[in-house]
């Protein structure tokens, strides 16, 4: 690439948030463009994107909340009583399962909650309620096996519930729709220790692990979590280099590493699984690690492995690592600014992976995140193990089935650094399937 992105943002520091936050709002509200039809299956993960990215500009009171919260638990799936808990938790869009209806969907939680499912497809009866009165199967003619949650869906869900409408927006306690959730997650853990996206026919990896502890935190219930399990598959990822792949023999990834070391920072493993004691068993070399972090910093922004070029939404990935590793004052942030402000849309809004072409929701995203965690003026704190704005992140009151994990580390705002201071993703680009996942091999 051979550009010098530090003397570009030199000639102006200053970052155009009111035309982001206009780039993030159309986005939500108005269109977007045809390249996104390949992820209408993962229209809940462009929600999360949009309306984060708006929580972190100061701008959620632009959203029409409430038509997104109904939106979000339109597509929470229950089931009749007996069924596999793995196919429970949250669609990823409208065009998935069994039809959208919102003038038959469920309330969110409540016990005595009924779903009719007359004029549906294949029609439905009072039998498919459960009798302590959970919400029956939701657009009862399609076959359970079609319509099935996925877990990066229902971190996705949560955490923009919690962006929203705060800690009252999730499922309280004692709820069918919390214990669906926790009973997903468990369902959906692997005998060593990975999660599958899916109930059936699904890829395992780390960032579905992730998703797990990140759905945990946000309900602050760990019942769904065997934690040493977690923890041995988290070992077992762990290259020689200190950097994690996405399963064990495979190549270090900045992706991969920070679902590894976001996942103990949750869990509350993050310095015994470095240092030793406790349930992490120590055995992970931090110096190494961070020093592979360090390096992955090239032309200004960073990438996401060796010999690669470096990418906007890695300036997060490795960055947050870094941050909470407690390493972060030893990346050079403001050459790292420098780059993701050159990849800015100064025409539209938004971010791209590179300078000079179009920006994505993705990238618009994790640049964002970096400019809140860089200390960027105008942006909210961001929690750096829940890739959010850390007003969403608090652990909710009331708890159950588990101790909370510790505070997952929000980094405080501060003045833009203007010194020298020392996966494929879901899309590439816009396009592309994937796992529902945001983080990936590129």
């Amino acid at each position: 690439m051979g550009m010098d992105c530090q003397a570009t943002f030199a000639q102006d520091m200053s970052l155009d948030l009111d035309l982001h936050r206009r780039y993030f709002r159309s986005c939500l509200h108005e269109f977007l463009p045809g390249a996104y039809i390949g992820l209408d299956t993962n229209r809940m993960t462009v929600v999360h994107f949009c309306v984060h990215a708006l929580q972190l500009l100061g701008a959620c009171d632009q959203i029409d909340k409430d038509a997104v919260i109904k939106w979000i638990y339109s597509l929470q799936i229950f089931r009749a009583a007996g069924s596999d808990p793995a196919q429970l938790g949250f669609r990823g869009g409208t065009q998935l399962g069994n039809p959208f209806d919102p003038c038959h969907a469920p309330p969110p939680w409540g016990a005595g909650a009924k779903t009719e499912a007359k004029g549906r497809r294949g029609g439905g009866s009072e039998e498919e309620e459960e009798e302590e009165g959970t919400p029956a199967l939701l657009g009862a003619g399609l076959s359970p096996e079609y319509d099935q949650g996925h877990v990066a869906m229902a971190y996705t869900a949560l955490a923009t519930l919690r962006a929203l409408g705060g800690p009252g927006a999730l499922p309280p306690p004692g709820a069918p729709a919390r214990a669906a959730l926790v009973a997903h997650v468990k369902a959906l853990q692997r005998p060593d220790g990975a999660w599958a996206a899916v109930a059936a026919g699904s890829e395992r990896d780390l960032r579905f692990l992730y998703c797990a502890c990140a759905v945990s935190a946000l309900l602050g219930d760990w019942g769904g979590v065997d934690r040493p399990r977690a923890l041995g598959y988290i070992r077992s990822c762990q290259n020689y280099d200190g950097a994690f792949g996405l399963n064990p023999c495979q190549e270090s990834h900045g992706g991969s590493t920070y679902c590894a070391v976001a996942a103990l920072q949750l869990m509350g493993e993050l310095d015994a699984f470095f240092d030793g004691g406790g349930g992490g068993g120590g055995g992970g070399d931090r110096e190494a690690l961070v020093r592979w972090c360090l390096e992955r910093q090239a032309e200004g922004g960073f990438q996401g492995r060796p010999n690669k070029a470096p990418d906007s939404c890695y300036a997060f990935w490795v960055g947050a690592t870094l941050g909470l590793l407690g390493a972060g004052a030893l990346a050079d942030r403001a050459r790292a600014t420098a780059f993701v402000a050159a990849c800015q849309d100064t025409a539209f809004g938004g971010f791209s992976k590179h300078p000079r072409q179009f920006p994505d929701v993705l990238h618009s995203f994790y640049s964002t995140c970096w400019l809140s965690l860089a200390g960027a003026p105008g942006l909210a704190p961001l929690d750096l193990a829940l890739g959010v704005a850390a007003a969403a992140a608090a652990v909710p009151d009331g708890s159950s089935g588990g101790a909370a994990a510790p505070g997952s580390g929000a980094a405080p705002a501060a003045q833009l650094p203007r010194g020298d201071n020392g996966g494929d993703e879901l899309q590439e680009e816009a396009g592309g399937g994937g796992g529902g996942s945001s983080v990936g091999q590129t």
